[in-house]
């Protein structure tokens, strides 16, 4: 009777973890401004940020907590503030600089 009482408890206690962990990942993608900054960084395409009604484009190269660097063909290095975007939009085009 007792392994049965610590397998289903070690099975409790898995199921419990893989939901912990199942919530986290969603809480990481609920935001979509970081999923877009997120995608344009892994997927190379190109994003153009709106900061204080003027476009940013870029390609996104790290995500900070903070604020996010990139890079376009005009500049090198691109610093803009995360809570100073107030719009993002996928270029969808795959950038090769």
């Amino acid at each position: 009777m007792r392994t049965i009482l610590n397998s289903a408890s070690s099975q409790t206690t898995a199921a419990a973890l893989l939901l912990f962990a199942a919530n986290l990942v969603h809480a990481a993608s609920a935001d979509p401004l970081l999923s877009l900054l997120e995608q344009s960084r892994d997927d190379k395409r190109g994003v153009t940020l709106v900061v204080d009604g003027r476009d940013v484009s870029m390609l996104v190269t790290e995500i900070r907590k903070d604020f996010v660097i990139g890079k376009s063909q005009q500049h090198e290095h691109i610093v803009v503030r995360i809570d100073q975007i107030d719009a993002a939009v996928s270029t969808g085009r795959r950038n090769t600089w």
